[in-house]
């Protein structure tokens, strides 16, 4: 018999990586606004989220605080994480 010979699928897999790897620390008064992205690159797309005090505080890879109160004051990590592993930035506030 004949070996069959048919289409060849190339799967490509990435760690999550994201995009701005750098620890940050931000400066905002108490009662402002704070607004911050991270975005991660990996196959399949990794999912981002933000975690303060071992707790899901956002889910969307957008970290927002309508207003800054002293409760807020700590450190924030990003994650982003798929099936091939994840990685995670921190910030401060």
């Amino acid at each position: 018999s004949r070996p069959v010979q048919g289409d060849q699928i190339k799967l490509v897999v990435n760690l999550p990586r994201i995009r701005n790897n750098r620890p940050k620390e931000e400066f905002r008064p108490e009662g402002s606004a704070f607004h911050i992205d991270c975005e991660a690159d990996g196959a399949p797309p990794p999912e981002v989220s933000w975690i303060k005090d071992d707790k899901i505080v956002s889910t969307n890879g957008t970290l927002h605080i309508e207003r800054i109160s002293a409760s807020d004051q700590g450190k924030y990590e990003c994650v982003a994480i798929n099936s091939e592993g994840r990685d995670s930035l921190l910030t401060f506030l």
